[in-house]
């Protein structure tokens, strides 16, 4: 714990008491993990439990990341949408403070568990695979061409501070030789005619099951945009873990297969046609984005697991495979050409 978390940790307290929040001066607030670009305490106030979130300004990450803190407001709308549109799906909005900082939601309890936990456990059970991708296109399908989240949701700017920086145009630095692939797909993100809700973190980490009830946290990068970035990010953390756990690599391929069938038919073909054509683009992107990037991926700390994702995710993205299905089986046969070699 850093020497000024407590103070910092106190004054939250006091706000959170002086605003209503909570009925007991003393309440116990205790920091829960929640990735890096905010503070995130469960609250214990006599017999109420609830969760206290607000952005941080300046990310906790090695490289200089900053972001505007009006995000909160962001995610407080998603969760609002969410609550009308899906409800069981994200954790339920019980007070919003956007105008100080942060907003309080339901804490989701120990019946819930995190399924990057199970993941790097090596527990790779289809049903999760099945369930994420299939209420991502649920989620998609429900909103797609709902313009109205222009006015409500993240812009542009938003979401190219929080993925197209830290992500793309770093790349595009550390690695002239795809600069053009980069600014293609920039160019893709931003200008892409078939719109929806766009979750922007939808990663392992951030979802929790109970049982069959999926529960999506932490909607601070929403926005009405290219869906495809979404289902590529979740693909994207299946096949990185296949690297980490290389004796079970086929079952990480398996699983993002698995999610990918699931997110087609439950966003239906039609709409389906116009995704499917930009994922096996920009899922090598994202591969690289999570080595080389500002925020890369903490379980993939030996220099020859991240040489084995440079060395797949450049060549794929300079020799683009036709669909995700072809990406994948070609992901699958490299490390199967590859295996052991980190042993």
């Amino acid at each position: 714990m850093q020497n000024d978390e407590i103070p910092a940790r106190d004054q939250f307290r006091q706000q959170l008491f002086r605003d209503g929040v909570i009925s007991n001066p003393n309440a116990r607030l205790m920091p829960l993990a929640g990735g890096v670009s905010s503070d995130i305490y469960l609250v214990e106030d006599g017999d109420k439990r609830l969760v206290a979130k607000r952005a941080l300004g300046k990310l906790r990450v090695k490289e200089e990341w900053t972001a505007d803190i009006s995000r909160n407001r962001v995610e407080i709308e998603a969760l609002r949408l969410m609550g009308h549109l899906l409800s069981n799906v994200a954790p339920r909005l019980l007070a919003a403070h956007g105008d100080q900082g942060y907003f309080i939601m339901e804490f989701m309890d120990e019946r819930f568990v995190n399924w990057k936990h199970l993941l790097l456990n090596g527990q790779c059970g289809e049903s999760h695979a099945r369930i994420a991708g299939g209420t991502l296109g649920v989620l998609h399908r429900r909103t797609w061409a709902m313009t109205e989240l222009t006015e409500t949701l993240g812009k542009w700017e938003d979401f190219r501070q929080l993925r197209v920086s830290p992500y793309f145009e770093v790349l595009a630095s550390k690695h002239p030789t795809i600069a053009n692939a980069v600014a293609v797909q920039i160019g893709h993100l931003r200008h892409s005619p078939h719109k929806s809700l766009v979750h922007g973190d939808y990663s392992p980490k951030n979802m929790l099951f109970c049982d069959s009830q999926l529960v999506v946290l932490d909607w601070e990068v929403a926005w009405f945009g290219d869906p495809a970035f979404d289902i590529a990010f979740l693909l994207n953390h299946l096949l990185l873990k296949a690297i980490h756990r290389q004796p079970q690599a086929q079952q990480f391929v398996h699983l993002a297969q698995v999610a990918w069938r699931a997110y087609a038919e439950n966003l239906g073909m039609e709409k389906f046609k116009f995704i499917a054509p930009t994922v096996p683009t920009l899922l090598p992107l994202l591969l690289l984005a999570r080595i080389d990037g500002k925020s890369p991926v903490e379980y993939l700390n030996r220099e020859s697991d991240k040489e084995l994702v440079r060395r797949f995710a450049l060549n794929t993205i300079l020799s683009p495979r036709p669909t995700t299905e072809d990406l994948c089986s070609v992901f699958s046969d490299f490390l199967k050409d590859h295996a052991g070699e980190n042993n």
